[in-house]
């Protein structure tokens, strides 16, 4: 994927060197979606970044890289999963292609400083992964510790590359950021969810009273695209041992796996409320 200075993605009628030949841009419109769709939809999410973020006018290379639960579990070249040279082949295909191909896929882009992806296709995509420094601090333990981190550090930075990045990208519907917590022995969750007792309507309420002033939002855009979600993290559990010859001792401790799609609907909530 090379930037260049300008570029168009307007569509252009092209015309075949023989008229008597059947060609690809004969089928109806409708076909040759689904054949977009088909080659250029990836599973994951495209990573894009520049091997020389130092130099002018470089070229940015591409990588399928694992979002959610989809995608390879090692990076792999864009270029061996889609057929580039489609791209290329003529200016109808270019500008059919890059609608499918930069509107449907999820993005992650390293640097939003850097202009990686010219404004033609930047403008085209409509799902961004935010890549943003986690303040540690949130994970903690402390309730009051974790507030201050979050509203005073970790919000503050989130809402600043949120704004850039609904800047960039004119078009964006979604911009996804997950949080990744600590790998831990004992099940982990947020300060603010660790009130066990409680059922899950009232731990999600609580939770959403505890973030709405710690979330203030000043950007409606950022609003309305961000989504925060969390890791849920590997636990083993003794229930998944249970009548295997590996199982654990009656009296090693049991982990209660923690549903993280808790704080999910919580934050949801956050944003809905006005």
């Amino acid at each position: 994927m090379t930037c260049l200075p300008e570029i168009s993605t307007e569509r252009t009628q092209s015309f075949k060197n023989h008229d008597t030949r059947v060609s690809f841009l004969d089928l109806p419109r409708e076909l040759r979606d689904v054949v977009y769709d088909y080659a250029f939809r990836v599973q994951g999410a495209i990573f894009v970044y520049s091997p020389d973020p130092y130099f002018l006018y470089t070229a940015a290379k591409a990588m399928i890289v694992r979002h959610g639960n989809e995608g390879p579990t090692e990076p792999i070249p864009l270029a061996n999963r889609i057929p580039i040279s489609l791209l290329r082949s003529c200016r109808q295909l270019h500008s059919e292609c890059s609608m499918v191909l930069y509107g449907i896929n999820v993005f992650r882009i390293w640097s939003l400083g850097e202009e990686i992806l010219c404004s033609t296709y930047r403008k085209l995509v409509r799902h961004v992964i935010l890549t943003e420094e986690v303040e540690p601090r949130i994970f903690g333990s402390d309730p009051d510790d974790v507030g201050h981190a979050w509203k005073k550090r970790f919000w503050p930075s989130v809402m600043k590359n949120g704004k850039l990045t609904v800047e960039r990208f004119p078009g964006l519907e979604t911009m996804a950021l997950s949080l990744k917590p600590p790998r831990r022995r004992r099940c982990w969750r947020f300060a603010f969810f660790s009130t066990r007792t409680m059922k899950r309507e009232q731990r999600i309420a609580l939770a959403t009273e505890w973030l709405q002033p710690k979330c203030p939002w000043d950007d409606e855009r950022v609003r309305d695209c961000l989504q925060i979600s969390l890791v849920p993290d590997a636990i083993i559990r003794l229930d998944e041992y249970e009548g295997s010859r590996f199982a654990f001792d009656p009296e090693d401790e049991v982990q209660e796996a923690w549903d993280t799609t808790e704080f999910d609907e919580a934050f949801l909530l956050v944003k809905r409320l006005r």
